[in-house]
């Protein structure tokens, strides 16, 4: 919507994200390259934008030699690749390759720096002719020494470097002659080295790429036909001049404004010679500028055989100073003063040079500052009362600002207000004196006693009452009573709760029961009260910590525990403090075994150090750590430290490396001691069998040193040794290999392994000695899960909340057991692991349980096992697993009435609907009553509605949940509510006072007004 003058002007602008960073590289080679090979190159340009503007040059020297574009649509910064392929000749010995990355720019768009040009990459091509140069290119400074060597490995006449400087005479005698160079000075040299192959008509050549250089005499920058302070918004030019440098097409002039690059130069001028070069930066200063230091540096870009890091030069920093327009930061536009108060106004403005501010009213300057100024009015009046204006002026620049001062009458008004309306207040609270009992109760506080009181009225006979006590749902205790009394009568009972920041939120009722006799009537048997909601404070601090275990060697280990130290006390006299001191147990996180400085098979005859790492437990000083080689227990390592938080332990252990040790797993578990007051937390958590492979001094060597095979499948492995020997065999069951006197090396071969207890035996009857060498090949004979599937133990159907179940995973025909371990997971989060310590090596059918007790939450929940070989490094990898079909359960729980309105206040004739709803499986019935009469029913929620409300329809309602034998009900209160008759008649009274004081006040002041 714009008035008829205006013009809307849209100018599509494209966002243009100049490379970060541009490099050239061969693709899979690295070091020289090989003549009449084909070798691709790579340019990579990183974070650009947009691609579609993005070319790509590839240059040899100073020669283009093409160009690589894009046409994605991609907007935002991306890294892209461009490739070019070169095909290798000695003629490109000691070329340089560049690439660079040209974004093309459109009219509308802004102007980013257009190029980013790569590193040089530097080409040493290798040929098959027998000319060898070392090094194979050389970067020296004008004026040092040199030297070079080249050989040949094939017979020759005679082999000379042909070179200005330095030149060394024709030799036969020699395979390698050496150019060198105590000071060179020749910007152009090209030394050539030459041989006269024998039998070969022309001689051998091959070029030594130079490169000669010179270091800057000085780097400086100005800025041109300017000099003193710049002005904001204005266009200069600065000029880095660098003198006397070579050679120019290896320079990089970088340019800086304090520590932050803003763009290189480079520049494409083949002269080899020292010259005087310059390049220029176009900049527009802001105020942010002001007092920037900005510099540039000469850099000689020379390759990788250069000086690392490459020469450089820096200028000294030119500071600028800026002149920018006053700007008035006060952000005041109008003030309300209050008759005969005080009040000040304040102006300020930032400029360079420092701007001189000034008040005036009424064309009348009143007070000047610099940078600030400050304007105070005493004991104002309606003559005070107008547009202030503040001027900020510097140079030919000025800015102003209008404050406008009003008069305020609005303390009086509201004073006037407040006394009205609290004797209208007053007047409702008489009126509606009366209250309505609800529960309320008082916030408690953590760490004390509170007495819960359940009254009953007019019950008899009392001996066949009982008050039953809960939490949520959950059943505390019940009270009985014995009196004799036959009429009806009020009885209390008492339950005493210990408050605790768990209970925050929770609901407490109470129920009472009437149980009863064959002869009497049936009246309803129960009566439940309105839910106590507890709010529990904290009068002290504290530290809360529950934590629960991931895996368990048990499967009916309880979660760890809650722990809570008292740090001081606010407690009334007549509180009763109980602090139950209770250990926290932090399972550990993950238990690893490794062999300390040490990878590979062990030597026979040595000590190694063991270590355990016991991640994340607490507390250690509960902590100990057992040691196992297979399934003997060899020790144990205990900790006495008293840090409470989760930490890392290591416990060591030394073996001697012996033969008899060949193929033995070790494996170390911890063990967190449990105290008696404390919770039942996991005790233990097994690391992953450590597999230990012993090299012996013994002349027998087995490759592979231990074979992991599936049953029913091939093996092999081979023996072999060093020394005379009068024969060497294989001794086993299966695929026994006879005594061979003739070899080094003899295969043990077997098509299909059948035997699960093989233990292949290699050896070898050794020269000069009495008895055979012999070395056993450690194998391990597996079989996976014919299937995998869970159950509940003893159960089918729907299971009900709260109840304990157990879970069977049973696995069918798997060996061997000791490797094997169940994993227990509910949907994707993995609940805990178990593990088997049965020797038996040949199949069987294994069950592993787990105890659960589903809340409503797990309703639908999927539970599942998986069956996992744990079979050691030189197992297939990953290790076999095998899961089974998910369990779905059904969670039957108790209905739970959601609604929360307790009570509700029905304007009179009007229309109210009372809503309740409830969450149960199975679906619950909802129904609603009064005074005894069922009025409406309905599923999982019931809406009862009362038209035009009278007197007659006030009072209780019940909403009665059931399902299965579980049911609950909530009361809600239904009464008469006069409150719009008041609030109509306050609105009355107001709006008559409201226009007294408006016609008292009925004094206009005289206000510019602008259309």
């Amino acid at each position: 919507m714009l008035h008829l003058t205006s013009l809307l002007l849209i100018i599509l602008i494209n966002v243009v994200e100049a490379a970060d960073m541009v490099s050239i590289s061969v693709v899979g080679h690295t070091g020289p390259m090989i003549e009449g090979t084909w070798y691709e190159l790579r340019c990579d340009v990183q974070k650009v934008a947009p691609d579609q503007l993005l070319t790509v040059r590839w240059y040899k020297g100073q020669t283009l030699l093409t160009d690589t574009s894009f046409n994605d649509s991609i907007k935002t910064p991306v890294d892209k690749s461009a490739t070019y392929w070169i095909f290798a000749n000695t003629t490109d010995d000691g070329a340089e390759y560049r690439c660079e990355a040209v974004l093309r720019q459109r009219q509308a768009g802004p102007q980013p720096p257009t190029t980013e040009m790569s590193e040089p990459l530097l080409v040493t091509v290798y040929c098959n002719c027998p000319v060898v140069l070392q090094p194979p290119a050389v970067v020296v400074e004008y004026g040092t020494s040199v030297s070079a060597n080249c050989s040949t490995s094939k017979p020759h006449f005679g082999m000379a470097w042909e070179v200005p400087q330095g030149a060394v005479d024709l030799r036969e005698d020699v395979q390698l002659i050496t150019w060198n160079l105590s000071r060179l000075e020749d910007w152009d040299i090209k030394p050539l080295c030459y041989i006269n192959i024998k039998n070969q008509t022309k001689p051998d050549k091959r070029h030594l790429p130079v490169i000669v250089y010179k270091t800057p005499d000085s780097v400086s920058i100005s800025i041109v036909g300017h000099t003193g302070p710049v002005t904001e918004g204005t266009q200069y030019e600065l000029q880095c001049d660098v003198q006397n440098v070579a050679p120019v097409h290896r320079l990089t002039v970088k340019w800086y404004k304090g520590q932050t690059l803003l763009t290189d130069t480079f520049f494409n001028d083949p002269t080899k010679t020292p010259v005087n070069q310059s390049a220029t930066l176009q900049i527009s200063p802001s105020r942010a500028d002001d007092a920037a230091d900005y510099w540039c540096e000469a850099e000689l870009r020379l390759g990788p055989a250069a000086p690392q890091p490459p020469p450089t030069m820096k200028s000294d920093p030119l500071n600028i100073t800026v002149y920018y327009a006053p700007q008035i930061v006060s952000r005041m536009n109008s003030v309300l003063v209050p008759i005969l108060s005080d009040v000040s106004l304040n102006c300020s403005a930032e400029g360079n040079p420092e701007p001189t501010v000034m008040w005036s009213f009424k064309n009348q300057t009143i007070i000047t500052g610099r940078r600030q100024s400050t304007l105070t009015i005493s004991r104002a009046t309606s003559a005070d009362a107008g547009i202030y204006t503040c001027t900020a002026t510097s140079l030919s620049w000025s800015q102003t600002r209008e404050v406008k001062v009003e008069e305020d009458y609005r303390f009086l008004l509201i004073s006037v207000f407040i006394i009205v309306f609290i004797i209208i207040f007053l007047i409702i609270l008489v009126a509606y004196k009366k209250k309505r009992t609800r529960n309320y109760v008082r916030p408690m506080i953590e760490g004390t006693w509170y007495e819960l009181r359940c009254d009953v009225q007019k019950v008899a006979p009392d001996p066949l009452l009982t008050v039953r006590w809960y939490k949520g749902q959950t059943l505390l205790t019940d009270t009985s009573f014995n009196d004799s009394i036959k009429t009806p009568v009020d009885k209390s009972a008492t339950y005493w709760i210990f408050a605790n920041t768990t209970d925050d939120g929770a609901e407490y009722r109470c129920e009472a029961v009437l149980r009863q006799r064959q002869a009497g009537p049936q009246p309803p048997t129960t009566k439940m009260s309105e839910p106590l909601l507890v709010t529990v404070y904290l009068y002290y601090s504290y530290i809360l910590i529950y934590s629960s275990s991931s895996s368990s060697s048990s499967p009916s280990s309880s979660p760890s525990l809650l722990v809570c130290w008292v740090k001081g006390t606010m407690l009334h006299l007549t509180s009763l403090l109980l602090i139950i001191l209770i250990n926290v147990v932090e399972a550990a996180d993950m238990v690893s075994i490794s062999v300390v400085g040490h990878t590979g098979p062990m030597v026979e005859g040595t000590w190694y150090e063991l270590r355990c790492d016991v991640q994340k437990v607490a507390p250690d000083q509960l902590l100990t750590v057992r040691w196992y080689k297979g399934q003997t227990l060899l020790t144990d390592t205990s900790f006495n430290d008293s840090i409470k938080t989760p930490v890392d332990k290591s416990a060591t252990y030394w073996i001697f490396a012996n033969t008899t040790d060949n193929g033995a797993e070790y494996r170390c578990e911890a063990v967190l001691r449990q105290r008696q007051a404390g919770p039942q937390p996991p005790t233990t958590e097994m690391s992953e069998p450590l597999l230990v492979t012993v090299y012996c001094n013994c002349p027998v060597v087995l490759q592979p040193p231990a074979v992991v095979v599936e049953y029913g499948t091939s093996v092999s492995a081979n023996c072999s040794t060093s020394k005379s020997h009068f024969g060497m065999a294989w001794e086993v069951p299966q695929g026994a290999v006879d005594p061979q006197e003739g070899v080094q090396l003899i295969t043990w071969n077997l098509s299909r392994l059948e035997d699960w207890d093989i233990k292949p035996l290699c050896y070898i009857n050794i020269k000069n000695q009495t008895k055979p060498d012999k070395r056993h090949l450690p194998v391990i004979v597996y079989k996976t899960p014919d299937s995998v599937s869970i159950s509940i133990v003893g159960h089918t159907g729907p299971v009900i909340e709260g109840t304990q179940y157990e879970l069977q995973c049973d696995v069918q025909n798997v060996a061997p057991v000791h490797r094997l371990t169940v994993r227990w997971y509910k949907g994707q989060t993995l609940l805990t692991d178990t593990f088997f310590n049965d020797p038996t090596k040949t199949p069987v059918n294994q069950s592993a349980t787990l105890q659960i007790s589903p809340s409503r939450a797990d309703d639908a929940a999927d539970y599942w096992c998986e069956a996992e070989l744990r079979l050691g490094p030189a197992a297939p990898q990953p290790p076999p697993t095998m899961k089974s079909d998910p369990l779905n359960i059904t969670v039957y729980y108790a209905p739970q009435i959601v609604s929360r309105m307790n009570s509700v206040l029905v304007p009179i004739f009007s229309d109210v609907s009372l809503n309740c709803s409830a969450e149960g499986n199975p679906e619950p019935t909802v129904m609603w009553s009064f005074k005894n009469q069922t009025i409406i029913t309905g599923r999982r929620q019931s809406t009862l509605t009362i038209s035009r409300a009278t007197s007659a329809d006030a009072g209780i309602y019940t909403c009665t949940a059931t399902s299965l034998s579980w049911s609950q009900t909530r009361e809600v209160k239904v009464e008469e509510d006069y409150r719009f008759l008041l609030i109509s008649v306050f609105i009355i009274v107001f709006i008559i006072i409201f226009l007294i004081i408006l016609v008292a006040y009925k004094k206009k002041r005289t206000r510019n007004y602008v259309t």
